[in-house]
């Protein structure tokens, strides 16, 4: 079982992760989430797949991210706030596989002499889509799953 790290969870390419992450629950495990504003879709990722830590960039969305999950039963879910809570979700020891389903997601990179990536000093799997190869990543794991 892979524990996976989801950063952009609640857009059309964090959706897609999530349908195929559905598909395979004896192999991969969500265990974290970051979105950057979105708490209501956030909180019901969380609960969903029973996330142990979730991260909102959106600061001030806190509170409201914090109630929602209360209101669910999900109260002991830790959540982590700020522009910094994707790296230190990606850079947890107890996450495998980090996927980057982000906009802008270039300082996710490894290459072309940039610093690496935390995630990937630490030599996590890494997992970048676009909008489009995540739709055909998609339609290949459910051709593969029939």
């Amino acid at each position: 079982m892979q524990n996976v790290c989801l950063l952009g969870a609640t857009g059309s390419v964090g959706q897609s992760a999530l349908e195929v992450l559905a598909l395979y629950p004896d192999k991969f495990r969500l265990f974290s989430v970051a979105a950057h504003s979105n708490v209501e879709k956030l909180a019901d990722i969380a609960v969903r797949f029973g996330v142990k830590r979730v991260g909102i960039a959106d600061a001030t969305k806190v509170d409201r991210l914090s109630y929602l999950l209360k209101e669910a039963g999900k109260g002991d879910v830790e959540i982590l706030s700020g522009t910094e809570a994707a790296v230190q979700l990606a850079s947890d020891n107890e996450a495998q596989t980090v996927i980057v389903a982000v906009v802008g997601a270039r300082h996710f990179c490894c290459s072309q002499g940039r610093k690496a990536h935390p995630a990937c000093q630490q030599g996590k799997r890494r997992l970048r889509r676009r909008a489009a190869s995540a739709d055909r990543a998609r339609k290949r794991s459910s051709d593969a799953a029939r």
